[in-house]
């Protein structure tokens, strides 16, 4: 039986040789897949700082615009308020100003006669 021990030992030797192919194609694989996950985990994590960079960027743009607001509120405020005092002390003079007549008018009113100033 030679002949068949030649044909059974040429099998096996082909089904090592398979075997062996596919266990280097099974660990070439792995190697690769252990590759590719490395590489996603670094890109998520240059992600996560990329989201986390522009989120700061984002927040000291919002205290900037916000104080940048602030002081335009404050310098429009401080703006009515002055002009609220021109105002004020306009009127004054003007109420002083038109004291005399308004006395003189009131005093004709009650006199029912005429009254010089």
């Amino acid at each position: 039986f030679k002949p068949v021990r030649k044909i059974i030992d040429e099998r096996k030797g082909i089904i090592q040789e398979g075997e062996s192919l596919s266990q280097k194609a099974r660990e070439e694989s792995e190697k690769k897949l252990a590759y590719v996950e490395e590489k996603l985990r670094e890109a998520r994590k240059a992600g996560l700082k990329k989201r986390e960079e522009a989120r700061k960027e984002l927040l000291e743009y919002q205290a900037k615009l916000l104080e940048k607001v602030k002081l335009e509120i404050e310098e429009k405020k401080n703006l009515r308020e002055k002009e609220f005092e021109i105002f004020e002390k306009t009127t004054k003079e003007e109420i002083k100003k038109a004291i005399p007549d308004l006395a003189r008018m009131m005093a004709e009113k009650v006199l029912k006669r005429s009254v010089s100033s």
